[in-house]
């Protein structure tokens, strides 16, 4: 019996490792993984969700594979119809060359949504004003939010709704 006692509490342990912060983390990894595009992330702690947070009490939360595939569906039914004919290759072919954020959010009216975030180009950030360096560095865009002024349809979002499997929202960036 003691053996028993002892097993079960080891198992517990385990088991109750697993919720810990590294766990999670790796499974953030393995969420992004099932994206299966080295072109498209999920944004769960960057800046961009702590604002939306303070600013609208939208809470975080980790989408499932299933509502990935659904959040994927719906921009395909969103190309299909038509509102990305602003793109200037044919859909099909220019939408895959996009990177894409995707940045989940609870509603207060608890309506799981997804806002997606694309850009053409990676960003280079120049030095800081009061640092040493001449060097430019490349956004790390997998963990913060690209967020730009103008630059035309190579920078757009929109919004879709896993609750309602709709979108609304497109934004495309004006033209500097």
């Amino acid at each position: 019996m003691n053996i028993r006692f002892k097993l079960t509490l080891i198992i517990c342990c385990c088991l109750l490792s697993c919720k810990s912060s590294t766990c999670k983390k790796e499974n953030h990894q393995e969420q992004s993984s099932l994206l299966k595009d080295h072109k498209t992330v999920v944004l769960v702690n960057s800046q961009h969700n702590h604002w939306l947070l303070e600013q609208y009490g939208y809470q975080k939360w980790e989408p499932s594979e299933q509502e990935i595939t659904i959040a994927q569906d719906i921009l395909s039914t969103a190309i299909k119809d038509g509102i990305f004919d602003f793109l200037k290759k044919p859909v099909k072919e220019s939408f895959h060359e996009y990177y894409k954020q995707y940045i989940p959010y609870l509603t207060k009216e608890g309506e799981n949504v997804i806002e997606i975030n694309a850009f053409c180009e990676i960003l280079e950030l120049p030095p800081a004003p009061r640092s040493t360096s001449t060097q430019w560095t490349t956004m790390d865009w997998k963990k913060e939010y690209v967020m730009v002024d103008d630059g035309g349809n190579c920078y757009w979002q929109i919004t879709v709704s896993i609750t309602k499997k709709t979108y609304k929202n497109l934004q495309v960036n004006g033209e500097g």
